[in-house]
């Protein structure tokens, strides 16, 4: 049997330091005409020193909270797409269930970079459809500006999407197959851990940065000819 699926709210986060194409020009040879007319990039959003993944993701789930009558204690599993995590283990989707309090849910990060959330989507799509799960928090989320190298012109002034934001989906569908259990205690994140490795920024020997061909992505040289 097969169910319908619907997202049900969204909520969204970003961090409040604003970095705008004016740093970049005093750091690198490029300027803000011609980092806009081949990416239409103005600003980017920096994650504080302090501020995580995690934090990112309650932030957006709150706000979701703030905006519909909806609760997230009956949410049968967690999904997080990101790249940046806090930690190897636990995941992003085990600290989230643990900070909100969320009694039982499985708890799953999905890695695939740029594109995570719309594969995160798909999943949470799947797993209502089957009518293994009724309800389904997706989010995707990166503070990937704690892996830029503000030295590379190419990885700095090139990249949209590295700057840092969470979005979030519920989904809701009709009542689950109970075949399968996947739930754990929101506290059993800590029995696994591994330090954290998101470092702010690039060290001095090119550690916890991110490789970026820029000419290599971006294969049209002028994005002003496609309208943008």
């Amino acid at each position: 049997m097969t169910y319908n699926a619907r997202i049900t709210a969204i909520g969204s986060y970003v961090p409040s330091h604003v970095l705008d194409n004016a740093e970049p020009e005093r750091r690198q040879d490029t300027s803000d005409e011609w980092i806009v007319r081949r990416t239409g990039i103005r600003e980017r959003r920096i994650a504080a020193v302090d501020e995580f993944t995690s934090d990112m993701c309650v932030k957006a789930v709150e706000d979701l909270l703030g905006r519909y009558p909806v609760s997230v204690q009956d949410v049968e599993m967690i999904l997080v797409a990101t790249y940046t995590p806090d930690f190897p283990t636990p995941s992003v989707a085990c600290l989230l269930q643990h900070r909100m309090g969320i009694a039982a849910t499985g708890a799953l990060d999905l890695n695939a970079a740029c594109i995570g959330f719309v594969y995160g989507l798909h999943v949470a799509h799947d797993l209502i459809a089957s009518g293994l799960h009724r309800k389904v928090l997706v989010l995707g989320a990166d503070t990937a500006s704690k892996i830029v190298n503000y030295s590379d012109r190419t990885m700095h002034s090139l990249q949209p999407m590295r700057g840092t934001r969470t979005e979030h989906r519920a989904f809701a569908g009709c009542p689950a197959s109970d075949v399968f259990d996947g739930n754990c205690p929101p506290a059993g994140f800590s029995a696994l851990s591994v330090g954290r490795v998101t470092a702010c920024g690039a060290n001095s020997a090119g550690e916890n940065v991110l490789p970026f061909g820029g000419q290599c992505v971006y294969a049209v040289s002028d994005l002003s000819a496609h309208g943008v």
